[in-house]
């Protein structure tokens, strides 16, 4: 009998022992968890080995940063987060994607500062009902570009100073034989020529969307009129119907186009020998109205979140705060020629001659407003597909302004109903 009851005493001792064991470590799990973090965002945005570990340093949480293409971060996500799982603690949210994943409940909020939203007006573009829920790190504020070698050649000495003279400078541009086709337009049935769209309207005529989400058809008339134009009297490549939309904009670089309305990335590709036919040859300015410069700008940003579905919501919080902090920003730009959201960083690189021509983009960073009256609706993707269907028909000419303008009115307005 006391055989068998040392035989019990010995199995009960070996149980507590193991219970223990399992115990330490799914607390140790637990502990290496909150002090260790994936995150998921595009390879052109990860931070290196050497600014990883400093963030480790400062804030004992490691980051194990996922480079993952921008197109398959939005599936990622979406498959992930419908089976309640987090795909990283800390995730890439397009400007595009912020509406459909706060209504989806994917995202966590983030706390920004007084400072965080003067210093980064595009931070506007991630609050939902008060809240935020991304911070921007990759700036895509739109400014008008200028070739002033071609403009000269063109016996124009001035920069367009409001869209009647721009028309102007394209007719002389033409009708001089400088370059075949002065204005790069995306016209495929893609999303850049939404935000192309979206970015004349807005600034052409301070409105696109009506304060229930429905199509301001005046605007989108103008600026259907505007394509309609810019592709018959030969301001706008044609082939741009079928051109993938960054091919286009990288006509301004390749000498094939003298003006483009496009991303803030093109202050510093234009002039870098490596991506750039032109370089020093490039003028940004602020994008005009009809009463001179614009007083608005708008911008197409990315930013980081945190997953509604993280068990380190502390740890990746702190990852947020320090990937968009001023000192990261300036990092990103100089090792990956990131072009920073924080207006102060601008400055301070504008100063630094880091960003030549760099005052136009600082101005207009200051001003970024929102096209989107209630915020990026949770059926963008459906509202996007509808606007660059249609240009892509105005582009080919199977459609007139009217017809694209009363068609596509109906076509949102049924989204936004649904």
């Amino acid at each position: 009998m006391f055989k068998k009851w040392i035989k019990y005493g010995i199995f009960g001792l070996l149980f507590v022992i193991l219970l223990s064991g399992c115990s330490n470590s799914s607390k140790n799990g637990q502990n290496n968890s909150s002090k260790e973090i994936t995150v998921m965002v595009p390879d052109w945005g990860a931070p290196s080995k050497s600014m990883l570990k400093d963030f480790e340093k400062e804030s004992g949480v490691k980051a194990n940063v996922q480079p993952t293409s921008w197109d398959d971060i939005k599936s990622k996500v979406s498959i992930a987060s419908n089976g309640k799982q987090a795909p990283a603690d800390v995730i890439e949210v397009d400007w595009s994607w912020v509406g459909e994943f706060e209504k989806a409940n994917w995202l966590e909020k983030v706390d920004v500062s007084k400072n965080d939203i003067k210093d980064m007006p595009s931070l506007s573009t991630f609050k939902v009902d008060g809240n935020y829920y991304a911070v921007p790190y990759s700036n895509g504020v739109r400014m008008l570009y200028a070739n002033k070698k071609m403009l000269s050649e063109a016996g124009v000495d001035q920069m367009p100073s409001d869209w009647s003279s721009l028309d102007k400078d394209m007719k002389a541009l033409k009708d001089k034989d400088v370059v075949k086709y002065p204005l790069q337009f995306p016209l495929r049935a893609e999303e850049n020529a939404t935000t192309t769209f979206l970015t004349y309207a807005y600034l052409r005529n301070g409105i696109i969307f009506n304060k229930d989400n429905t199509l301001n058809k005046a605007s989108a008339l103008d600026t259907f009129k505007f394509i309609e134009n810019g592709v018959k009297s030969g301001y706008i490549d044609p082939n741009s119907v079928s051109t993938d939309g960054m091919d286009t904009y990288n006509g301004l670089n390749n000498a094939k186009g003298a003006f483009l309305i496009g991303p803030s990335s093109f202050t510093v590709s234009t002039n870098n020998k490596k991506t750039s036919k032109v370089v020093g040859q490039i003028q940004p300015i602020k994008v005009t109205s009809d009463k001179g410069a614009s007083s608005k700008s708008v911008a197409f940003t990315e930013a980081v979140g945190i997953s509604k579905f993280s068990k380190n919501k502390k740890a990746a919080a702190k990852f947020v705060k320090w990937y968009s902090s001023a000192k990261v920003q300036k990092q990103l730009n100089k090792n990956l020629n990131n072009i920073p959201t924080r207006t102060s960083v601008l400055q301070q690189l504008v100063d630094d001659k880091s960003i030549k021509n760099g005052e136009v983009l600082v101005d207009s960073n200051k001003v970024v407003g929102m096209p989107f009256p209630n915020g990026v609706p949770q059926n963008y993707s459906k509202i996007s597909s509808a606007i660059f269907n249609t240009v892509n028909k105005v582009g080919r000419q199977k459609l007139t302004a009217q017809q694209a303008t009363d068609y596509l009115a109906k076509e949102i307005n049924k989204i936004v109903k649904e």
